[in-house]
């Protein structure tokens, strides 16, 4: 895969779908809780979806599967942090989320998602100290790494864990010093992108655990149902006043990465005739200000940093889908 910087003349807005509209088309902190009001949401979401959505859908058992997996899918979609044995234990709820959802029980979301939180917070620790020791990596043996998740089975153990983030450690040393970065820098440079990674993961809050499980339903209706937490309001709110603009294309998160899921017709990405879907943003810069590395940054951290003025120039920093 290959690194590219674009520059886009903003011009349109940025379309970032997380509202409830329906479209035919080893750190120890405490755990995130759900909060008492979440109940009563959670209910009237599934009524909405229930009686107002084209796209009716039975709550029963096989929608409860197929919830289960969305949800654990969108936490860890290349299967980094959780472990076989996590897995083993969600399952315990294949045949009971649509019951629960019935009640507005949103416990499992939580209990799920504070167990990546802990594996994801313990592993990017573990980064880190690797490379502030003395370790060296050795470049002439030859060993390969899958990074694609759905090519991926889930980690047996912690020490197949710790040999899989060795490689994707290694893996990113090579591609920044394929682009020139001496090896110091680059330790530096991925040092930071694993600190912003565990200083994003610490500012989630129960709003965002409950946007994330939520959605994981609403995306079984259609890919365009959504549900917006009070920052995604806000974000939706000035893509359609049109006071900031975008580079016209959805993005969505996957694992540290900000991925474009689409390019939209039209817009300067696609009038631009670069960039792709499946590519992933590594940094931004606005006009002639220094590129900002977003590795491991919230996605609406990242859109606020493309977003400008009209006509504005925005430039990413790529690398590119396979």
């Amino acid at each position: 895969m290959s690194r590219a910087i674009l520059a886009f003349v903003l011009s349109i807005s940025f379309a970032l779908s997380i509202s409830l509209a329906f479209s035919s088309s080893a750190m120890a902190i405490a755990p995130i809780e759900k909060q008492s009001d979440q109940t009563a949401l959670y209910r009237e979401i599934l009524d909405r979806l229930a009686t107002r959505h084209y796209r009716g859908q039975d709550l029963n058992d096989e929608l409860s599967l197929r919830y289960l997996n969305s949800y654990v899918d969108m936490l860890d979609p290349m299967k980094s942090y959780f472990l076989e044995s996590d897995i083993e234990e969600f399952n315990q709820w294949q045949t009971e989320l649509d019951d629960l959802a019935r009640r507005g029980d949103v416990s499992p979301g939580f209990v799920m998602y504070n167990r990546l939180r802990d594996r994801m917070l313990a592993q990017i620790t573990a980064n880190i100290t690797l490379l502030e020791s003395d370790v060296a990596f050795d470049y002439t043996v030859d060993e390969a790494i899958v990074l694609d998740g759905e090519e991926r089975q889930w980690l047996q153990s912690a020490k197949d864990q710790r040999d899989y983030w060795r490689k994707r450690v290694k893996d990113s040393m090579i591609r920044l010093l394929l682009n020139d970065k001496e090896p110091a820098k680059a330790r530096e440079l991925l040092i930071k992108r694993f600190t912003n990674q565990i200083t994003q993961m610490e500012q989630r809050d129960s709003q965002d655990v409950f946007q994330i499980y939520v959605n994981a339903l609403a995306s079984l209706y259609d890919p365009h149902t959504a549900y917006f937490s009070p920052r995604g309001t806000e974000n939706f709110q000035i893509n359609m006043s049109l006071s900031l603009e975008g580079i016209g294309a959805e993005l969505r998160t996957e694992d540290e990465y900000t991925k474009v899921a689409r390019v939209i017709p039209g817009g300067p990405a696609d009038m631009q005739g670069i960039l792709k879907a499946q590519d992933r943003i590594i940094s931004v810069g606005q006009g002639d200000e220094e590129l900002v590395d977003v590795i491991g940054w919230r996605i609406d951290d990242v859109v606020h940093l493309i977003r400008g003025a009209k006509d504005s120039i925005v430039r990413l920093e790529l690398i590119e889908g396979g």
